[in-house]
C-alpha cells in the first residue's frame, strides 16, 4: 500500500510539450539594425537577453545578432508567468520586411520553450 502511494506521488512521468512564440522586434531603427540588416534572413539565429532597466512587473528581451543590438521584444503580461525566471534565451527570425537596399522595416522573432507538462 505505502509503495503504491510512494509510485503515485513521487514517480509521476513528465513529457516535454514545445511552445512556440511570436514576437515583434521594436526600435529596429534606433540600434545597429543598419550595420547587419543584410546579414539577417528567415532563420537567422538571434540571443535574447533579459532587459532589467524596466519598471516591476514588465518582462522585455533585448535582441542581438553577432553582438550587434538589434532592439527589443515586450512579453505580454498573459504570458508573463512562462518567461519570470528566463534570464537568457535564443530565438530564430520568424519573418523580415524590407525593401531591397534598405534596412529592415519589420522583424518578427520566433522563441520555442519547452516546458514539461505532467502524464499520469
Amino acid at each position: 500500500m505505502i509503495t503504491s502511494v510512494y509510485h503515485a506521488i513521487f514517480n509521476k512521468k513528465t513529457s516535454p510539450l514545445n511552445i512556440h512564440h511570436n514576437f515583434k522586434v521594436t526600435k529596429l531603427l534606433h540600434y545597429d539594425m543598419i550595420y547587419v540588416y543584410h546579414h539577417i534572413q528567415e532563420g537567422t539565429v538571434v540571443d535574447l537577453t533579459l532587459d532589467e532597466t524596466l519598471y516591476i512587473g514588465e518582462i522585455r528581451f533585448k535582441v542581438t545578432f553577432k553582438s550587434f543590438h538589434l532592439g527589443f521584444i515586450h512579453i505580454p503580461k498573459h504570458i508573463h508567468h512562462m518567461f519570470n525566471q528566463v534570464k537568457q534565451l535564443n530565438g530564430t527570425v520568424s519573418s523580415i520586411l524590407k525593401e531591397k537596399y534598405l534596412p529592415i522595416q519589420h522583424l518578427d522573432i520566433k522563441v520555442v520553450q519547452t516546458v514539461f507538462k505532467q502524464v499520469s
